[in-house]
């Protein structure tokens, strides 16, 4: 019985995982795009990075050296950087360099993918060489939403004008 059970839930993620796949093959990143975020210098001290995150909607953070992306740090980052060196360490200290460059027209599908793939959680975005946003996975997931609201607002629609 219990081996029945662990297939349905597999059966049923690997279900969600295939239609979220499915749902993304229209966008590109450009459409998830978000230009507002906050980018943190490798001195920044964690105290400080924790203040920003307590202080807004944002969950992960680009880290940065000269201008330059180094890194991200999220918030279960900031918490276990707390934990092994204190909040007066530096986002350089805890910055995890495991970054995946996305180009705007880059099809979300894919980036989705990789996103899963090597465990990232945000995704800085270059256009010409310059840092135009950010993607991360709570966004995909919102622009899914709302698309799928604007769907059905127009199936709705289409059902009242018939009657």
């Amino acid at each position: 019985m219990f081996i029945g059970i662990f297939i349905y839930l597999g059966a049923g993620a690997e279900a969600s995982y295939e239609s979220t796949h499915s749902a993304l093959s229209r966008f590109k990143v450009r459409d998830a795009l978000m230009r507002q975020h906050t980018v943190l210098d490798k001195h920044c001290t964690i105290a400080e990075a924790v203040s920003r995150l307590l202080d807004g909607q944002e969950k992960e953070f680009l880290v940065s050296a000269t201008g330059e992306v180094i890194g991200s740090v999220t918030r279960d980052e900031l918490i276990s950087g707390i934990e092994k060196i204190g909040k007066e360490g530096s986002m350089g200290q805890i910055a995890n360099p495991n970054l995946v460059i996305l180009h705007p027209e880059t099809a979300l599908e894919d980036v989705f993918l990789m996103m899963n793939q090597k465990k990232v959680e945000i995704c800085p975005v270059f256009e010409e060489d310059q840092l135009i946003g950010v993607v991360n996975r709570e966004n995909i997931i919102e622009l899914l939403m709302v698309n799928n609201a604007l769907r059905q607002n127009v199936a709705l629609t289409k059902t009242i004008s018939k009657a």
